[in-house]
């Protein structure tokens, strides 16, 4: 049987402290707020703390099963006293009666609004007598018993309302009982389903690990499908809901199908009665909408719709279906033309309501549903299309989403499909082109060529197109020169699709064969045209991408030494993505933040990003992607020092294959190489990257050659790999930073090594820059120049501080190895903000010990701030 979750205390620190400084002055508190916001939870943490100095705390709970009965929360401490004198009886068996025990003890009691009207005035009398202090729970929103609402008044309480928990701290306390971290996609659907409500976000996450939709992958938490929730939710949320005439809940059930809807389509079908109804109830609101001049109305919260809609059954889904896409009809002519947003859900209404739809609207909206990332929905919405007589542009489109959601097969059956129909030779190109394409991603190289090659068109300039799809193959391949010949001459081709195909080949190309300049002009240009192409009517503007060219463009940015900016414009591109329901979007954004952060030296974050991107890309069947990630990944453990960690990734990313996107095989050599130098094996390092070297070197990938040798440098083995003399100096300024760096640990000097550190810092590549000042500490200690040393070990602690954790070759020093388990404990409650006052009152020490701590763990770490700790830690 697994072991019980322990679910943490998180978000309500200050809030803990508060109340206890209230109570020592002798207050009565009473916590109110909505069911499930941990009111119980706040009130045992704090008579915890109180127990722990010593204060008596007695607990009486009520309950609805007991509300009708008199004095029953009170009935463990009457007991069998068969005096008439209850407050009496109370106050002795609480030992504030002035003669036992300690005075003035702590009455917690929970759920007051369920006292019965005997309870309420028996606690009123106790607290009138001053030696007993309250600390009541109570659930606001209700109509309280007048007992309970007079106590409040009259017994000198003070009413603290509990806040929902902040969005942070939801994720604090799930991650930390998951004990791993939660991808960025479900970390937003649970901070939308649970509203801040900490039981919801803890029943969800329960319910979830419980039937496998949430599910661990090397430490991070991934949600396949939706949030379930437990029995216990269930009860609790639908209890609210109870109270709903039947017209009451038919209206929800539009909601819960509908989502977000325009107030005068459900005034056509349900009527003001029945909304005022519900608003009063506090289960409908309005809410503000940018997109539309439209009065909004939505449920109060999310899981009154996810919980409604998992009772309704498949008929009655398209009978509600059916039921919006009549009102949409009924009201078309009163109502101007619909937002993008709506007319997508309309179409979506008209298709699962069986309801006809003009074609062109149908793929209007499935091309409106692609732009934003809802690719299983454009996928339908397009087939639906295509089946209806769209066309070979809507089944292009529909298999493009297909291959989206990972569902390649129905992809490349859609696409042959339309292929036999075509009339049109550049359509049929277009189709063959996807076929292959599609083949190729999931692994199927040989079958690529052949269907790529096997083609029946006849002479004309469409044969280019498929021409330049064998140079994208060629250049994922890791074969630059062959890409180049194929390529090069069609970027100045008459054909816009001819254009931007080839542009994706020489975009790449160009960034690994250390040719920058023409990337940026040749995907800049691609990126635009594309963009113009999607937005025309009728296009569908999937060949060559918009999204693919200005990822090209990002990772360009890498390599030109811009890494802040493309951290920041990749963590944007995440941020935009994470809503997005296509797998492959999510995977790219995650795959593009975690390789820019490797550059950047943030190895913790590169790796949560990577592992990420992996998992998606093991999803949707695209192997050779996630074999880079997942050697990414165990690159960034070696170098974070998880050695074990690091052995299971790389073996794991042994079982991808890597056919067919042989360009980044020097990234599964380099994760090779720091596996191998962790576990000591030096010498299978060294032939690794020998190896790595001379193939990069043979398929002219300059930037590849550039990395190898930096790591050759990193891994301190520029003695044992040969070769290096015959290296020539790149020109974009991340590969040139590289190749000063290896020539300065050559010279061995460390003025040399100093500049390449500013060097990589200006880059933005900060832990580069930390080992290359730590190497010239080291050149300055040699050459007796023991200022100089200092100080560059100084700078090397402060970019350290900068990056992230660390333990590698150079560095020669775990990052918080000397830390105590105290001084550790200490230190993550500083990075978290605690302030030392805060810090000793968790922990029952003093203030000056925390401060004197504080001070040690300042040194030890080399940082100056609170803001500094955090970067420095090791993960938990």
């Amino acid at each position: 049987m697994a072991a019980q979750r322990v679910w943490p205390f998180v978000g309500r620190e200050t809030m803990l402290l508060d109340v206890v400084e209230r109570l020592d002055a002798h207050n009565n508190i009473v916590l109110g707020g909505a069911a499930g916001l941990g009111k119980t939870r706040l009130a045992s943490e704090v008579a915890t703390r109180l127990v722990t100095r010593r204060v008596v705390v007695h607990r009486v709970a009520a309950s609805p099963a007991s509300a009708h009965l008199p004095l029953a929360p009170f009935a463990g401490l009457i007991a069998h006293d068969s005096t008439s004198d209850i407050v009496g009886v109370v106050l002795r068996a609480l030992g504030a009666d002035g003669k036992s025990g300690a005075g003035d003890p702590v009455l917690v009691v929970d759920d007051m609004h369920h006292l019965d009207d005997a309870s309420a005035a028996v606690l009123q009398q106790v607290l009138l007598s001053g030696h007993v202090r309250l600390l009541g729970t109570l659930r606001t929103g209700n109509e309280l018993p007048a007992a309970v609402s007079r106590l409040r008044r009259e017994a000198d309480v003070t009413n603290i309302e509990v806040p929902r928990l902040a969005d942070d701290d939801i994720i604090e306390m799930v991650q930390q009982a998951l004990r791993g971290a939660l991808d960025g996609r479900s970390r937003l659907l649970l901070t939308g389903a649970s509203a801040g409500n900490p039981l919801y976000a803890r029943e969800l996450v329960e319910g979830s690990v419980a039937v496998g939709t949430l599910r661990g992958h090397d430490g991070l938490w991934t949600l396949d499908g939706e949030f379930a929730a437990t029995p216990l939710l269930e009860e609790v949320v639908l209890a609210r809901l109870l109270p709903l005439s039947p017209e009451e809940s038919s209206a929800l059930e539009l909601f819960a199908v509908g989502g977000q809807l325009p107030y005068q389509l459900v005034l056509h079908l349900v009527g003001s009665d029945i909304l005022e109804r519900l608003e009063r109830q506090q289960v409908v609101h309005t809410v503000p909408d940018t997109t539309s001049q439209q009065m909004q109305l939505d449920v109060t919260h999310p899981l009154y719709r996810e919980l409604t809609r998992a009772r309704l059954g498949s008929l009655a889904r398209m009978k509600i279906y059916r039921t919006l896409a009549g009102a949409v009809d009924a009201l078309a002519g009163n109502e101007p033309r619909l937002p993008r947003s709506e007319s997508i859900r309309s179409a979506m209404w008209h298709i699962r309501g069986d309801v006809e739809m003009a074609v062109d609207e149908l793929l209007t909206a499935a091309r409106d549903a692609a732009s934003m990332g809802e690719s299983p929905l454009a996928a339908e919405l397009a087939e639906i299309g295509y089946r209806r007589g769209g066309g070979t542009k809507a089944a292009l489109l529909a298999s493009w989403c297909l291959g989206q959601c990972g569902r390649s097969d129905e992809s490349i059956e859609l696409l042959k499909d339309a292929a036999d129909h075509s009339t049109d030779p550049w359509e049929h190109a277009a189709t063959r082109l996807r076929v292959s394409e599609e083949l190729w991603w999931t692994s199927r190289q040989h079958e690529a060529n052949k269907y790529l090659d096997d083609t029946d068109l006849p002479p004309g300039p469409w044969h280019d197109l498929l021409e330049a799809q064998r140079g994208v193959f060629a250049v994922l391949e890791g074969h630059l020169p062959e890409a180049w010949r194929r390529c090069r001459p069609l970027i100045d081709h008459p054909h816009l699709w001819v254009r931007l195909v080839a542009a994706i080949a020489v975009g790449i190309a160009g960034v690994f064969g250390d040719r920058l300049d023409e990337t940026m002009q040749v995907s800049g240009a691609a990126a635009t045209s594309a963009a113009e192409v999607a937005a025309a009517p009728g296009e569908v503007g999937l060949l060559g991408d918009a999204n693919l060219h200005l990822t090209i463009q990002l990772v360009a940015m890498v390599h030109s030494g811009d890494v802040a900016a493309a951290v920041e414009f990749a963590e944007l591109g995440y941020a935009s993505t994470i809503r997005q329901t296509s797998i492959q979007v999510r995977a790219w954004a995650a795959m593009l933040c975690g390789q820019a952060l490797a550059v950047r030296g943030d190895l913790l974050k590169s790796g949560r990003y990577l592992s990420e991107a992996e998992r998606g890309w093991g999803t949707v069947g695209f192997q050779g992607f996630a074999k880079w990630c997942a050697s990414g990944l165990a690159q960034a453990q070696a170098e974070l020092g998880r050695v074990d960690e690091a052995t299971t990734t790389l073996r794991r990313a042994d079982s991808y294959n890597l056919e067919g996107f042989g360009m980044q095989e020097s990234i599964v050599e380099t994760a090779r190489a720091w596996v191998a130098a962790a576990t000591g094996d030096r010498a299978t390092a060294a032939a690794v990257l020998h190896r790595a070297v001379d193939r990069a070197t043979a398929n002219e990938q300059w930037t590849h050659v550039a990395e190898v040798w930096h790591e050759v440098a990193r891994l301190d083995l520029l003695e044992v790999v040969k070769g290096v003399q015959y290296w020539q100096r790149p020109t974009a300024r991340l590969a040139a930073a590289r190749f000063d760096f290896v020539k300065a640990r050559l010279s061995d000097s460390f003025a040399e090594l100093e500049q390449a550190s500013l060097t990589f810092e200006a880059l933005g590549a900060t832990l580069y820059a930390a080992e290359a000042a730590a190497v010239a500490a080291a050149a300055a200690r040699q050459h007796g120049a023991a200022k100089d040393s200092l100080r560059l070990q100084a700078l090397a602690g402060r970019l350290l501080s900068q990056s992230g954790p660390a333990r590698t070759p150079l560095l020669g020093r775990p990052t918080s190895g000397a830390l105590s388990s105290r001084e550790l404990e200490i230190a993550k409650l500083a990075a978290q903000g605690l302030s030392n006052q805060q810090i000793a009152a968790r922990l029952i020490i003093s203030r000056r010990t925390v401060e004197n701590h504080i001070y040690r763990i300042y040194t030890k770490l080399g940082v100056d701030s609170r803001n500094s700790l955090a970067a420095v830690l090791p993960a938990s």
